[in-house]
Order: C-alpha cells, then sequence, then structure tokens
C-alpha cells in the first residue's frame, strides 16, 4: 500500500483545488521537490501530489486511478530520469501520455536536449538555466504554461457558477473506483451534464472535516450514494457520520448499487433508505435521477458559448465532475467556433500539451491562426490600447510556434507582421511598452535571418533592436530593458568573436558589464551572468596576447565565484570558478610555467570531481571530462606522453559513457574529440598504426553526425579528420594517399565557405591549402605546390590585417617559414632568406608582447633555420648574426629551465656557429674566436654526458667537438 502525500499553500485544504502530480526519479526528489513545488505554488494555489521517495511497492493500478484524476504532471528532467530504470519515466510518464494529461518537464540539467526528445519525443520543455534574448524568463514562461493548463482561482468560480446544481456523491475510500464509475454513469445522463458532483477526492477524515462536508451537503441537492458491501460489513464514516448528517439535513437519498449488496442489511444499518437503483441500469438510473432532480437539472444555458466553455473547462479538469476529455474537447470548440476567444486559447493550449487530445502542434497553429485574427477583429472594433497588445502578442506565439516547427518562413513573416503591428501601435499609442515590442520583433527577426545565413540582413535587425532598447534603457529604469540589453551586447560580442573582430566583440562585452553591474538583480544570479562576460573578456586579451590585461579579468571572473561558492556552495557557482581556474593555468601554460599551470588545472580538475561526484550530471561529468583533457594537453607540451595519454584516456572512458548513455550529438561529437587527443599522443610516440585507429573511429562519428545534421560544425570536425589521416599518411610516405585526404578536407572547406564566411572559415583554408602545398612541394610539383603556399599566406596576411591577433600572426610566421623551406627546395637562397626574415620579424613582435617561454624558443629555432640558410648561401656575416641571436634566447632559456633539451641546443649553436666563424675570410686566421665557441660547446655536451652517462650521445658529441680543439 502506498499514501499519494499531497502539498498546498500554508497547508490550506486541497479540496476542490487543482491537481498536480510531482513525478522524478526516486534519487531526485529530495533535490528537486521542494523548489520546484515551491515554484508551482507560488503561482498557482493548486495541490502538487506526490509519492514518497520510500513508498516501496507501488500498486500502478491503483496508482493509475488517482492519476486520471490529475490535470498536470510535473516532471524535473535529469540525467537519472532518461538514462536509468525507474517508475517515473517507464511508467507515470507513459500513463499521462496515454490519457492526454499535460506534462511539464523541467529541464535541471544541460546538453540532455537530444536525449530527452529520444526518450519523450517532441514535448516541449522548460529550462531554467537558459537565456533566452526576447526576454521571456523561465518565470515568465512558467507562468505562462500553469496559467494555460490549470484554472485558477477565479477562473475555477466562474466554471462552479455554470452549474445547475450538485449532488453530493457519498463511497467509502476503499471504493474510489465505483464513485468515479458512479460519476460516469450520472453524467452519461445528457440531461445531467451541468450537474456538479461533489466528492471528498484525496483527503482524508481531519480535524475539520465535518464542518467541510457539512457545507458541502447544504449547497447539494441529491445525496448519491455508491453502494457496495462496504457499506456494510464494517463501521464507516459513512455510516457514522455523511449519511446521518444528509437525513439530518433532508437532503434526497439516491442509493446506487455498483455491487452487490445486502438488502436488507442496508436498510437495517442505514434507517430509512430506500432501494437500491441498479447503477448499471441505464433506464433504472435515468428514471431515478429524474425524479430525484427534476425542475433542478435546467440546461437553460445550452445556446450560450461562454456557458458551454465554463462547462467543458469543468469536464477538461475535473472541477467537480469527473474528467471526460471527449465532451470537454467538444464543448470547448463549440465555444471556439462561436468566437470566444478564451476558448480559441484554451484549444491551444490543449493541442500543444496534449491536454485531453493528442498532441498536434499543427492544429494548436490553426487555433493560434484564428485567435489572431478574431483579435485584429476585436481591436479593429475597439481600437483599445489593450486589445492592441493582445493581437502583438498573439503574433508572438503564432511566430514562436512556427519556428518550433520549423517553419522558418512562416516564422519570419508572423515576426514581421508582429513588428508592423507594433510600429503601428507606437505610432498611435506612443507608450514604451510598444517601443519594447519593436525591439523584440527585431531581435526575432535578426535570429530568422541569422538562422538562415543572411548575416547582413541579421546584423541590421539586431542593431536596429540595439537602438530601441539603448533608446528605452537611457530614458526609464525598466530593469527588464536593460537586462535584454546587455544580452544583446554579450550576444554580439559573441558574434564578432565568431567572426574574428575581436575589437568589436571586447566593445560589446564592455557594455554587457558596464549595463549588467547597474541591474539590480538577484546579487548571486548577476554575479554569475557578469563573471561568464568577464571570462568572455579575459578569452580575447589572451588570444591577442595580452596577457596581463587577461589575467586581470580572469581575477574578478574568480572574486566573483569564489564569493558566491563560498556563500551559497552553489553547483553553478563552484562550476564557473572550476572554469577559472582552469583559465589561469592557461595562462601560466602560455607563459613556459607549466608547474602553475599544473597546479591550477589540478585545482579546476578537484572541483569538477565535487560536482561530478555529487550530482553525477551529464554536464558534470562532461566538465569533469575536459578538465582532464586540459591536463593531457599540458602533459603534452612538456614532453610527458605518457601521462598525457593517462590523462587523455580518462577523458576518453567519461566522453564514452555518456554517448553510450544518451546517444546525442554533442556527446558523439565530444568523444570524437577524445579520439583525435589519444590518437596525437599515439602520433606524437611515432605509433602511427594506434593513432590511426583513433583518428578513424572519430572519422565514423563525424561522417555520422554529418549525415544527420549537416551543420557547418559537424562538416569542420569531419574536415579536421581528414586532415589528420593526411598527416599519418604524410608520416608513413604514402604522399599520394595524404594528398587525397587533404582534398577530401578542402571539398568541405569549400562547402563550407558557401554557407558562412567568417574569420575561422578562412584560417581552414589557409591550413589546408598550406598541407597541400607542402605534399605538392615532396611530390616534386612544384608550380602547384607554390600557388597553394603563396595562396594560404595571403589569407594568413589578411587575416593578420583584419583580426591583429597573436594566433594570426603565429599563422603567418608558420608560413612564411614554409615559403623560406620550400625556396632553399628549389634552391632559391635568397629568396628563401627573404621569408625566413619575414617569419623572424613577426616571432619577434610577439616575444615582445607576450615573453612566453614557448615563443622566446621558436624565435630562437627561426633565427637558426635562418642562419642555417645564410652558411648555405655563403652569407656568413649574416649567419653569425642570426646563430648568435640564437645563443642569447637560449642562454637565458637554459638559466631559467636547466633542461636537457636547451642546453643540448645551445651547445649545437656553438658548434654551428665555429664553422661559420671558421668560414669567414677576413677573420679566417683568428683562431681564438672559432675555439672559444668550440670550447663552450664541449664544456655543455661534457656536463650534459657527465649528468646523463645512460645517454651515450652527448659523450660522442663531446668526443667530436674535441678533435678541433
Amino acid at each position: 500500500m502506498f499514501t499519494l502525500s499531497v502539498k498546498t499553500r500554508g497547508n490550506s485544504n486541497p479540496q476542490g483545488k487543482q491537481r498536480v502530480y510531482f513525478c522524478c526519479q526516486e534519487d531526485d526528489f529530495e533535490k528537486y521537490f521542494e523548489s520546484v513545488s515551491n515554484e508551482i505554488l507560488e503561482k498557482q494555489n493548486c495541490a502538487v501530489y506526490y509519492l514518497e521517495p520510500t513508498s516501496g511497492d507501488v500498486d500502478l493500478d491503483e496508482l493509475f486511478l488517482h492519476f486520471s484524476q490529475m490535470q498536470l504532471f510535473v516532471m524535473p528532467v535529469t540525467t537519472k530520469l532518461l538514462t536509468t530504470k525507474n517508475r517515473a519515466i517507464d511508467s507515470e510518464f507513459p500513463f499521462a501520455i496515454e490519457k492526454h494529461i499535460p506534462v511539464l518537464p523541467l529541464m535541471q540539467e544541460s546538453g540532455l536536449e537530444d536525449v530527452f526528445n529520444k526518450k519523450c519525443g517532441d514535448l516541449q520543455f522548460l529550462d531554467k538555466t537558459s537565456r533566452d534574448e526576447t526576454a521571456i524568463s523561465y518565470e515568465e514562461k512558467l507562468d505562462k504554461f500553469l496559467s494555460s493548463v490549470l484554472v485558477g482561482d477565479e477562473l475555477a468560480k466562474k466554471v462552479r457558477d455554470a452549474f445547475d446544481a450538485y449532488v453530493f456523491l457519498s463511497y467509502r475510500k476503499k471504493d474510489r473506483k465505483y464513485a468515479q464509475e458512479l460519476m460516469r454513469l450520472i453524467h452519461e445522463n445528457d440531461f445531467c451534464r451541468d450537474i456538479a458532483i461533489w466528492y471528498d477526492e484525496f483527503l482524508t477524515p481531519g480535524e475539520n472535516f465535518n464542518d467541510l462536508i457539512k457545507q458541502a451537503l447544504e449547497k447539494s441537492e441529491l445525496f448519491a450514494l455508491a453502494v457496495t458491501p462496504n457499506l456494510v460489513n464494517e463501521e464507516n464514516y459513512v455510516k457514522n457520520v455523511e449519511y446521518p448528517m444528509a437525513v439530518k439535513e433532508g437532503k434526497k437519498v439516491l442509493p446506487a448499487e455498483l455491487v452487490p449488496t445486502d438488502s436488507e442489511e442496508l436498510k437495517s444499518q442505514y434507517p430509512g433508505i430506500t432501494d437500491s437503483t441498479d447503477a448499471h441500469d441505464k433506464e433504472a438510473l435515468s428514471k431515478a435521477l429524474t425524479d430525484a432532480l427534476e425542475g433542478i437539472a435546467k440546461r437553460e444555458n445550452d445556446d450560450n458559448p461562454e456557458h458551454n466553455f465554463f462547462i467543458g473547462l469543468a469536464y477538461l479538469n475535473g472541477i467537480d465532475v469527473e474528467v471526460n476529455h471527449e465532451r470537454a474537447v467538444r464543448l470547448i470548440t463549440q465555444a471556439a467556433e462561436n468566437g470566444v476567444m478564451e476558448a480559441m486559447e484554451k484549444l491551444v493550449s490543449m493541442y500543444r500539451n496534449a491536454e485531453g487530445v493528442t498532441r498536434n502542434y499543427e492544429t494548436a497553429i490553426k487555433w493560434q491562426e484564428k485567435l489572431v485574427e478574431q483579435r485584429e477583429k476585436r481591436y479593429n472594433e475597439t481600437e483599445e490600447e489593450e486589445d492592441c497588445c493582445y493581437v502583438i502578442s498573439a503574433l508572438w506565439n503564432l511566430g514562436d510556434y512556427w519556428k518550433e516547427l520549423g517553419k522558418i518562413s512562416k516564422a519570419k513573416n508572423v515576426y514581421q507582421r508582429m513588428l508592423e503591428a507594433s510600429e503601428e501601435a507606437f505610432d498611435r499609442f506612443m507608450t514604451t511598452g510598444d517601443v519594447v515590442f519593436i525591439s523584440i520583433s527585431c531581435s526575432l527577426i535578426g535570429e530568422i535571418y541569422k538562422y538562415e545565413g543572411n548575416l547582413n540582413l541579421a546584423r541590421e535587425y539586431s542593431e536596429k533592436s540595439f537602438e530601441i532598447s539603448q533608446q528605452i534603457a537611457d530614458s526609464t529604469e525598466i530593469e527588464e530593458v536593460r537586462l535584454l540589453l546587455s544580452m544583446n551586447f554579450e550576444e554580439f560580442g559573441d558574434i564578432f568573436k565568431s567572426e574574428g573582430n575581436l575589437k568589436a566583440a571586447r566593445e560589446n562585452y564592455e557594455k554587457a558589464i558596464e549595463i549588467s553591474q547597474h541591474i539590480p538583480e538577484d546579487p548571486d544570479v548577476a554575479g554569475i551572468d557578469l563573471s561568464r562576460v568577464f571570462q568572455k573578456l579575459g578569452n580575447i586579451y589572451r588570444v591577442e596576447g595580452n596577457l596581463k590585461t587577461a589575467r586581470e579579468y580572469y581575477k574578478k571572473a574568480f572574486e566573483i565565484d569564489m564569493r558566491i561558492a563560498e556563500e551559497t556552495n552553489a553547483v553553478e557557482a563552484r562550476s564557473s570558478l572550476s572554469v577559472c581556474y582552469e583559465s589561469f593555468g592557461r595562462i601560466f601554460q602560455i607563459e613556459g610555467n607549466l608547474q602553475a599551470a599544473r597546479e591550477y588545472y589540478e585545482k579546476a580538475l578537484e572541483i569538477s570531481k565535487h560536482i561530478a561526484e555529487e550530482t553525477e550530471t551529464v554536464e558534470a561529468r562532461r566538465d569533469l571530462s575536459v578538465r582532464y583533457s586540459n591536463l593531457g594537453d599540458l602533459f603534452e607540451a612538456e614532453g610527458n606522453l605518457q601521462a598525457a595519454r593517462e590523462y587523455y584516456e580518462k577523458a576518453l572512458e567519461i566522453s564514452k559513457r555518456i554517448a553510450e548513455e544518451t546517444e546525442t550529438i554533442e556527446a558523439r561529437s565530444n568523444l570524437s574529440v577524445s579520439y583525435d587527443k589519444l590518437g596525437d599522443i599515439f602520433e606524437d610516440e611515432e605509433n602511427l598504426q594506434a593513432a590511426r585507429e583513433c583518428y578513424e573511429k572519430a572519422l565514423e562519428i563525424r561522417k555520422r553526425i554529418v549525415e544527420e545534421t549537416d551543420t557547418i560544425e559537424a562538416k569542420r570536425d569531419l574536415s579536421i579528420s581528414y586532415n589528420k589521416l593526411g598527416g599519418i599518411c604524410e608520416s608513413e610516405g604514402n604522399l599520394q594517399a595524404a594528398r587525397e585526404h587533404y582534398e577530401k578536407s578542402l571539398e568541405i572547406r569549400k562547402r563550407i565557405s558557401n554557407e558562412i564566411e567568417t574569420v575561422e572559415s578562412k584560417r581552414d583554408f589557409a591550413v589546408i591549402y598550406c598541407r597541400l602545398g607542402i605534399i605538392c612541394e615532396k611530390q616534386g610539383d612544384y608550380e602547384t605546390a607554390e600557388i597553394l603556399l603563396i595562396e594560404s599566406c595571403n589569407i594568413y596576411e589578411l587575416l593578420c590585417n583584419i583580426t591583429e591577433t597573436t594566433t594570426a600572426n603565429m599563422d603567418l610566421m608558420a608560413c612564411y617559414g614554409c615559403l623560406g623551406d620550400f625556396n632553399e627546395a628549389k634552391g632559391n637562397l635568397k629568396l628563401a632568406i627573404e621569408y625566413y626574415e619575414k617569419s623572424n620579424g613577426i616571432c619577434e613582435s610577439i616575444v615582445e608582447k607576450t615573453k612566453t617561454e614557448e615563443i622566446r624558443r621558436h624565435i630562437s629555432f627561426r633565427y637558426e633555420r635562418t642562419a642555417d640558410i645564410c652558411q648555405k648561401d655563403s652569407q656568413f656575416n649574416l649567419a653569425i648574426k642570426y646563430y648568435k641571436k640564437s645563443i642569447a634566447i637560449l642562454q637565458k632559456l637554459c638559466t631559467e629551465t636547466k633542461t636537457i633539451e636547451e642546453y643540448d641546443n645551445l651547445a649545437k649553436i656553438y658548434y654551428k656557429i665555429a664553422y661559420v666563424t671558421s668560414k669567414r675570410k677576413r677573420i679566417f686566421h683568428k683562431r681564438k674566436k672559432v675555439k672559444q665557441y668550440l670550447f663552450s660547446a664541449f664544456s655543455i655536451w661534457s656536463n650534459l654526458a657527465l649528468e646523463n652517462p645512460e645517454m651515450s650521445e652527448f659523450a660522442e658529441k663531446r668526443d667530436n667537438v674535441k678533435k678541433y680543439i
């Protein structure tokens, strides 16, 4: 046996209130019941029913009998709900769908959309964590949904006032199913349609229960008794309280036998009771009801559409009658067809939410279109501002519904009508609300154009929305408008960043911050939002190479997240704090301080571990996978491939589990990235077969994703897979296969460029042109190679001019180096030197800007490479100049890092400069300088040989240079 508990506002009596069932995975109850039930009760004076998690075994037939009278199922959506076997998703949810009871899924975790759709179909859900730039908040959406499904107190009163009379239905609690059967049998008589039936729903007798019974009896015209043996086989409340009270009040009594019962025993225990009527004898029951209700069941308002609408609502929501969806739909549809706009709105809600009908979005849209027509007709008659607002809101909803169905063109047309109506309203009424509607309309249209790939028009409408929001924000103190403006600035920052326009992105993020800091929202919510934008600004400065400023913004984000995390211990704040630690780690890694980077990555990892253990959500585990991957990147940069592989394998294991559980596009995409990273390690270890296997697994995943989605992101990932496999073929010496893979990648890039033209897409072209050029060079196809390399260089030069970022400059630096290598291979040494010097110039500017260990090591290599070519071209003075530059950098790196690799490189350059110095004719006779360089190389290799006796190459190098001293 189980107990169906109930929660109401202020522990008030649930009798007569709309019934909501809280449906959840058992482990989620403690986490979400209080917060979700409080949100619902704050907005609707209803009764929230629930099963205690400790209920144990449940008789589903008995449970479903209770469920059949519910008006709404509310279901918190979590990883556990969707991926484990549980009663909520396996039994309760399907029952609600089958019986056309609306279900409100409340998304508690991000990243579950795809698996939710696979489990629950096209059911719409509300996501509390999402940010809607059209200013429709989660709270507004929740309120709107609850209002559309549940009947509020005011409307419930109108419904009850529409009844002709009341019948008091008395029954034993254990006979609930017979009581509900009797209600249906009574209302099968058409003349009883507008007769309400009062019964004590899910109550158990309490302190004031007798008073409640007395009040119900007073307003009832008939006392109907559900007769079963349970009335006479033991003491009970009906015999001791309800029946005597009805007799005392002088009420007509109609005993209706539902199960054969000893009539003599019934009469002896219920003094004065008449013979029972067989409830299953339709004719007999109809006559008994006719006699009992003579003159009461009037049906005077049958031709009144509004009256029929109220009665339809009663049967739809079980307001003092049994739930009868067929009758409800018929009555509400009749009212809508006769012009009752409230009935049209209800039909939209019913067909969207599967409320008493099978969900049908197209039918919902049909009624929404009729509602728009009726609203416009009313406005044309009244010319009142309120009716104008109703028109605009109806158009807004209609556009949203078309967009949900993927009918983008139709949605855009409706939003255009909304914009025209809003502009007309402003011209006529000149209110701030009308201006807000104009801004929102423009934003909605801009989003459509962005989706269609028409970025120019998208920007045009978004900027118009910006301008309007700015005007309102400057002239009013409306918090929602300023919040919308802040979100718009952040969104524009994201757009500019994706286009590579970092300056414009930075400006928009700064405007978003400026506004956010003056919005008196919930300090914790506002703080998390502000922290996120600080992070984005820090990322911009990091990409630009301005690490000092990047660190300052990361620190601001960190201070906010740390405060909120300490005060609330909220998962969102701690997760954001983990991102802050990760950002600091990236800064230290770029600066070459790998030890500090590791410490911060490990702090981020520790937080993510705790969150994943606490919540076990997909999002938390995905974040944990990212943290493992970051540490893998760090160890790979250090050259510790074994440690890197271990961390990548941990990330891969998590990604696999998430992909298997959810089968979502995002999860499978993340899995492909994990395969790529592990493949990179195998490639670094020269285990090309293992690398190929990883890359091919990633390729297969990405092929399927492209087939399913055909998105730009999916196609770009597929292009990356072909690039990586091309690299394996190149390493194996199979140049033709490598070329074929690179050409497949290029073909995908071309398809992407037809859809979108961004900085990222241009860079992708440059990368593939460069790789193909190198392959053609190796194949001896110098003409094609030169064309491709120069084209790559031209793109990188363009990107440098557009973005002025460190990344763009490093790409151009590398490309100049490739052109230098190409010209050296052709024997055109002077042109090779020109390209190397261009590359060096860029590298010097980057070193000056960032001063990181990695960049300094790279410029040292570039100087060495340039010197090598100068020596080959007999430009000995120039060669010595660049070797000296390389030595100066390596000497500092050796002092800072004290690594074997740095000392070995320094010794090698000393040896090379000694050789070139000996070739200079004008100082050929001066052996002293040459010996100094040789001795420096000898000393370094001697120390390395002494400290690392297991590495024989140092002793060999030492002995070789000793011969020349």
